[in-house]
């Protein structure tokens, strides 16, 4: 029997589309791996958590992870200008 464990990773954004998002992390995550991404900090009408697939990885001369995503489905307009600062 398989048990439910919650991992989480505080990621820092890079850069973010309607079609994908950016991420720098310290830990890596192989290409094809489902995202569950938390949006913290952002208003109430803009949905918290979305779903991101990993296309692609490369390790930086620092040490950390930059990843690659593109999303389970697209952002709209308004919840990306809503994500921007």
């Amino acid at each position: 029997m398989n048990e439910r464990t919650d991992l989480s990773w505080q990621v820092s954004v890079v850069n973010i589309s309607i079609g994908g998002i950016k991420l720098r992390s310290s830990r890596q995550f192989t290409r094809g791996t489902f995202l569950k991404l938390e949006v913290e900090d952002a208003p109430a009408w803009v949905r918290q958590d979305r779903l991101a697939r990993v296309v692609h990885a490369r390790r930086e001369s620092a040490g950390n992870w930059i990843i690659g995503c593109v999303w389970g489905s697209q952002l709209s307009e308004s919840d990306l200008k809503a994500l921007l600062p």
